[in-house]
């Protein structure tokens, strides 16, 4: 009897160790993957940043006040290329960013700051993947639902020249919202 149930207790041991540190699903909300010139071609992403000037900093943040009335004192101070959009579909704005600090020249991580729904941001970056861990050296970034899922991912720019897409792997929309997208001409009306 004593065999038996500690043998027992050595299976149910192996299998609560499994459970805990063997493999797991992981959900990662953003994959960055950097793409190869076949890959680029392949995607059509050859002249993606024609359509879209430099704008950074103190001059992007004065463009998104004003395009979408949020009050200056609720967006971060950012040094990078930014973009406003809504990669969840919650129907607001968040806002993705480069960079928040410093000239370019030093490798940055990327920023996610998460609309409340009122205008006030929240950075999130850090609860977003290794995607968002890791620094990088970029140049600019534009938006733009590169594989055609229904969520907009983030093609950056890097100061090599080569290109990293972040995927959006967020849930899917059921339906597109009725709402201004990324890679259309911003006019306020």
């Amino acid at each position: 009897m004593k065999t038996r149930s500690g043998f027992l207790l050595l299976v149910l041991l192996a299998v609560v160790t499994t459970i805990c540190l063997g493999p797991r699903l992981v959900y990662e909300p953003w994959v960055a993957e950097e793409l190869s010139p076949a890959r680029v071609e392949a995607l059509r992403l050859e002249r993606i940043f024609d359509l879209a000037p430099e704008r950074t900093g103190k001059d992007r943040v004065q463009e998104l006040v004003a395009l979408h009335d949020f009050p200056p004192g609720n967006l971060p101070a950012f040094a990078g290329s930014a973009q406003l959009f809504d990669p969840d579909n919650d129907g607001d704005l968040d806002l993705f960013t480069t960079r928040m600090g410093g000239d370019g020249s030093q490798p940055s991580r990327f920023y996610f700051h998460l609309n409340d729904g009122s205008g006030r941001f929240t950075e999130v970056g850090n609860h977003l993947g290794p995607a968002f861990k890791k620094p990088w050296l970029a140049r600019r970034s534009i938006c733009k639902d590169v594989d055609e899922d229904g969520r907009v991912d983030v093609v950056i720019e890097l100061r090599d020249g080569t290109l990293l897409v972040l995927w959006n792997r967020l849930a899917k929309p059921e339906k597109p919202p009725e709402r201004l997208m990324p890679d259309e001409p911003m006019t306020k009306e």
